[in-house]
C-alpha cells in the first residue's frame, strides 16, 4: 500500500493497473510555479493540466520499467518530489 506520508490526497486512481495517488501539495507546488498563468482561470488550468501529464507520463515510464523486472509499482505525485 502506498506510504501515508503526505496528507491530504486530492484522488486515487490505478492506471494499467498501477496505483496512483495524488496529494494536495502537488496542486500547491504548481501553484507556486504558475507565475503569469495566475492572472488566467484558463492558463492556469491548462498550465496544471500540462504539468500534471508530463509527472504522471514520466512516472508512469518507471512503473513500466520496474514491472519489467518484478517489481509492483505504485505512484504518488507530490509538490518538490
Amino acid at each position: 500500500m502506498l506510504e501515508r506520508s503526505f496528507k491530504g490526497t486530492l484522488f486515487e486512481l490505478r492506471l494499467a493497473g498501477i496505483p496512483v495517488r495524488v496529494e494536495a501539495t502537488f496542486l500547491l507546488g504548481t501553484l507556486l510555479l504558475a507565475g503569469p498563468r495566475l492572472g488566467s482561470l484558463e492558463a492556469f488550468a491548462q498550465w496544471l493540466l500540462v504539468v500534471f501529464l508530463s509527472i504522471l507520463l514520466h512516472e508512469m515510464a518507471h512503473a513500466f520499467a520496474g514491472r519489467a523486472f518484478g517489481r509492483s509499482p505504485e505512484i504518488q505525485i507530490y509538490a518538490w518530489g
